[in-house]
């Protein structure tokens, strides 16, 4: 590889970073206008985060930890919407367009690697978070309650939170083998991007 291919890699992978940090500050604002900044701990916004400075950084596993953070945390995000949640548009940003540029970005840096057990650990440390740092009216993360539909089944926090986490561990390494497929570093595909 020359070094005219190199560089023109790493500014496609600055450029991508870039823009998934761009969908966070964009969704960062639109939270903070509407007074709701404890929004901004959620684990889909943190991992659009996350991935934008993995591939501004070049790092594998931050891109990584980040996409599979995503690829659980969209169908989750989804099955919220579906059953009553609160959309707000620039999450689109976060979770679609966050999930993209991981994607296209970890094509070029190498793939997925058993990384769910990375994302995991970043989902105790917000769940942790989220319970110290918001409202428990907000529920961010689920950290305080499960959703609604589910609640008659789920009737103490305890209960909730050894389901929440048994959730997600098996909803991570789901989400990991699914993108492994969409993924697959393949200079040739990398090229696309």
């Amino acid at each position: 590889m020359t070094q005219t291919n190199v560089d023109s890699d790493s500014q496609r992978l600055r450029a991508l970073g870039l823009a998934a940090i761009a969908f966070f500050l964009i969704h960062a604002l639109y939270q903070q206008l509407h007074g709701r900044l404890e929004n901004l701990l959620w684990a889909c916004h943190l991992a659009d985060l996350a991935v934008g400075l993995g591939l501004v950084l070049a790092s594998r596993a931050i891109t990584a930890t980040g996409l599979v953070m995503l690829g659980f945390g969209v169908p989750m995000w989804l099955v919220g919407l579906a059953t009553g949640g609160e959309f707000y548009p620039t999450s689109i940003l976060t979770h679609l367009g966050g999930t993209t540029v991981g994607i296209l970005g970890l094509r070029r840096l190498g793939g997925l690697q058993g990384d769910w057990w990375k994302a995991y650990l970043a989902i105790l440390l917000l769940i942790v978070l989220s319970r110290c740092l918001t409202p428990a009216a907000m529920n961010v993360n689920f950290a305080f309650r499960t959703w609604g539909f589910a609640r008659e089944w789920i009737p103490s926090l305890e209960i909730h939170l050894l389901s929440l986490l048994a959730v997600w561990a098996a909803g991570l390494f789901a989400a990991e083998s699914v993108l492994r497929l969409l993924v697959r570093h393949n200079r040739q595909l990398a090229n696309c991007a």
